[in-house]
Order: C-alpha cells, then structure tokens, then sequence
C-alpha cells in the first residue's frame, strides 16, 4: 500500500502550509536515523516519536531541550484539510490538558517533507512511504515515562479502573473532553497524578448550536473617552472618533425588537456618559425594544448626581459595571488619568440611590496595576467587586494580562458587535473594526447575522478556536453556552 499523501504538488494544491524538509529512515529494530543521527525513540499507534536537541528544536521554533517530533505516519483522514482540522482539535485539547496537569505541552503543527523513502509494517499490511511523502508533524514536549503506574488496574479487555483512573475521567469530564481509547500505554504519572501522552482521535463532549438571531447586541454609541487606560484599546485607535445617528440608533432597536434580542448593550470602545443624551438613549430602547435587558459599562466619572436620579426611571436595566482599574489613589490615576476621589464618590453615591439595581465594580487587572488588587479589595469591601485579567483586543492592547485561550469564545455565536457608523465588527475584541461582518446602515441585523461573513467565522471558530482567524490571537475566555451546558457539578 503507498501512504496517501507522497504527491506533494498535489496537497499544495488544496492546503497552503508551512513546509520542512527532513531526512527520516524508520530502522527495521524500532530506532530512527533523523537528519543522519540514529536515536531511539517511541513509536504510537499512527505517530513516530522523535527526540530533538535544542538546536533541531529551535530551527523548528521552539527554544527547548526536552521537544520531540510526533509525525502522523498515517492520517485519519485522507483529505489534508479535513486532517488538518481534526490535528488542530487535537492541539487545543491537549493544550487544555496541559494547562490542568494532564499532558505534555504541544507547541505547534508542521507540515513536513521527508528526503528518505521508508517501508514499514503496520496492522498486518506493508506501506511504502516514496521519498518526497509528506507528513502532519507536532512539536510536543518530551515526557519521561519511565517507571510503574501505582493504582491503576487493566482487565483481560484492557479496561482500565482504580481512583486515579476515576480521578482523571472526571477531571475530562468537568474540561468537557471525552477521553477516548485511554490505555495503559498511553499514560504516565507525574508527583502520583495521571497523563496522557497522545490525544489521538479524542473529542470534546458537546457540539455548537446554531443561533439564527443574535441574543446579544453591542452598540457603539460613541468611541470617545476621558480616560486613558493603558491597557485599553481606545487611546490607541486609529479609526475616526464619531456618534451614531439617531436615525441608524432606532433603526437597530426597531429590529432588534422584532427578533426579540434578549440583551442590550449601549457601549462598546468608549465612555457612554461622554454622551449628554446618553440616558435618553436608554429611554429609546425602553421605547423601540421594550423587552430587552440593559447592560451598562462606565467609569463613573462623569456619573453625576443628576444623571444618577435620570437612571432610576429607566425600566430592564439588568446590570450596571464600573469599570475601576486601580486600587489607590496613586494607581488609579497613573492608570486612567481621572480624579480617583470623584469616581469613588460616583460609584458609592450609585450604590446609595440605585438600591433595586444590579450594581458591581470591576477591577481589569493590567501589568500597570497589578500590584494594588489588594487595595482594590480593601477599598471595596462590603461591595459587590471582583477583578479580572484583561485582554489583548486580538494583540493591539498594551499590557494585557489574560493567558492564551483555547476554547471556543460565545461571542462568535451569539453576540452581534455594532460600531458607530452602522458597520457590524467581528465582536468587542475588534476594536479597530478590521473584520466587517455587514452594514446596518445599509442591511438589516437578520441578514448580516445569517450572512456569509458570519457564516464562515461559526464554521471556523465551531472546529476549534485555532482554526478560526483572528480569534487564535484572542485572549478572552468567554466560554460558549454549550460548555456550561454539558457539564453539570450538582448532578454529580
């Protein structure tokens, strides 16, 4: 039998990757001889296992001593873009994995070229690999293996059972990943916890469901702010400052109300009340989207008494957030750049006036100020508070705290992001509207919403967050509803 993919003209025809040149011989006694040094390796179910040294590793891009190659000897599936997809499924589980103490760290995927023709045994039948084949290869992290499991057991079946084997099943469970074909030689044990070397054919246990209104709607009144938080996108942005028209306001919350969107929010890239009309425009959504539920971000410093008194009239304001970067005096406006004493006086007159309101200060956490999180805590205290790590608005933010994410983010499939101008943005990450969606200034929300553009980005994004430009960038950790909706603590 000759591996599927030896033609290597013809996979570039459908997939364009990066592409390295090997020499890989597959020795008849299990060992390899790669780039014409014989090392001993590993050899899995479809993978070769490589060691690397530290200069083989970083000529492939990573600066380790202790990575090896996985080379997939043989592809699940027969078309590169389908096995490309399901790779990259593999690479974010297991990254998950990694992140919870579960498995080696995976660093990338390679497509490679072997210089060397191989022949090899595999399931009772010989494959010629021609030289020029070319292979999906991952980059992970060397594991030592070496050594018993303790309190693991395997039945005549291979079926494996004890604590530690019910401990990491449910520890799948509650990361929302099916453990498939979990074997004993595919585990090891690390300070008496259990991990798995390869992910091959594993699954997450839920699939997205297709939306087909958006349930929550961001709105760009304006992109203007009287802060200057270093950590924000806003001081940097390079697209035109403007407001939305009243006519192109009203036109939305008109559609909105017919596809009954259950949330509004009436902020984006910018601070509402730097709008003089902005409580006006809450009584325009009471007026045009009745049912619909209003959500509030501001910084408070320009949350007078008087606009505080003109909020208690507005009806279906779910929750209002203000935004508090900074724990003292000092950091908060080396921060922001406002009076730190008139935003505490704002936000407690708030909580004062506004008692049937769902109110709760927000601390984003930046490299700028960090260090007075516990003074935020003390400042707050009998609050409703909490702080978060922020994030990198796709990479154009400065100081962003937020760790990579691999999981699929909910805004990709139920929130419609609309800036000033009526131009419909990939979400709130975009802050520079580099990714358009629609126009509502010219379409309606239904039409955007189930367009193409969106179409295409659920398609990507419902694969895996890595198979999805520019999500991968994205450091927000917003999961989907059907995470939380497949793991369930009270019914355990």
């Amino acid at each position: 039998m000759i591996y599927p993919w030896f033609e290597f003209a013809t996979i570039l025809e459908s997939f364009v990757h990066e592409v390295i040149d090997i020499d890989l011989s597959v020795l008849p006694n299990g060992a390899y001889v790669f780039n014409g040094v014989e090392r001993r390796g590993a050899s899995g179910k479809t993978c070769w296992y490589i060691p690397l040294s530290f200069h083989e590793a970083k000529l492939l891009g990573v600066e380790r001593d202790d990575v090896g190659l996985k080379v997939i000897r043989y592809p699940v599936y027969n078309d590169i873009k389908d096995e490309h997809a399901r790779l990259l499924q593999e690479f974010t589980i297991q990254k998950i994995l990694f992140t919870n103490d579960m498995a080696p760290d995976v660093f990338k995927i390679l497509l490679i070229r072997n210089g060397k023709p191989n022949s090899v045994s595999w399931l009772g039948q010989k494959i010629e690999y021609p030289t020029g084949s070319v292979f999906f290869a991952m980059l992970v992290a060397n594991v030592n293996v070496h050594g018993i499991l303790t309190g693991v057991k395997a039945n005549s079946s291979g079926g494996l059972s004890g604590p530690k084997i019910n401990s990491f099943r449910e520890r799948c469970r509650q990361l929302r990943i099916d453990p498939y074909d979990l074997t004993i030689e595919n585990l090891y044990e690390v300070k008496g916890r259990l991990g798995v070397l390869d992910v091959h054919k594993w699954r997450r246990t839920y699939g997205m469901r297709f939306v087909n209104v958006p349930k929550y709607l961001q709105i760009e009144l304006n992109n203007t702010c009287n802060g200057r938080c270093g950590m924000c996108a806003i001081p940097h942005m390079t697209r035109p400052r403007g407001i939305m028209s009243d006519v192109l306001f009203e036109k939305i919350l008109k559609e909105a109300d017919s596809l009954d969107v259950e949330y509004l929010t009436p902020f984006l890239h910018g601070e509402p009340f730097m709008r003089q009309d902005f409580v006006e425009k809450l009584h325009k959504i009471n007026e045009y989207a009745p049912k619909a539920k209003i959500t509030i971000f501001t910084n408070a410093s320009m949350l007078d008494e008087k606009k505080v008194a003109a909020l208690c009239n507005v009806k279906n304001i779910d929750q209002i957030v203000f935004s508090f970067p900074g724990g003292n005096k000092h950091v908060y406006e080396d921060t922001t750049g406002l009076n730190f004493e008139n935003s505490v006086l704002n936000i407690k007159r708030a909580f004062r006036v506004l008692k049937d309101f769902n109110l709760r200060i927000s601390m984003p956490r930046s490299e700028q100020n960090r260090d007075s999180e516990k003074d935020f805590a003390v400042l707050w205290n009998g609050y409703p508070h909490s702080a978060y790590d922020t994030y990198n608005y796709l990479g154009d933010a400065r100081g962003s705290l937020a760790p990579c994410c691999y999981e699929q983010c909910d805004r990709a499939f139920r929130t419609m992001t609309v800036l000033f101008d009526g131009r419909v943005c990939l979400c709130c990450m975009d802050a520079e509207g580099r990714f358009i969606m629609g126009d509502l200034s010219k379409e309606s929300v239904i039409d955007v919403w189930n367009g193409k553009r969106f179409m295409k980005l659920r398609e990507e994004h419902g694969c895996c967050r890595l198979a999805c430009e520019p999500c991968r960038r994205c450091t927000q950790d917003l999961k989907t509803e059907e995470y939380n909706d497949a793991y369930h603590p009270s019914l355990v």
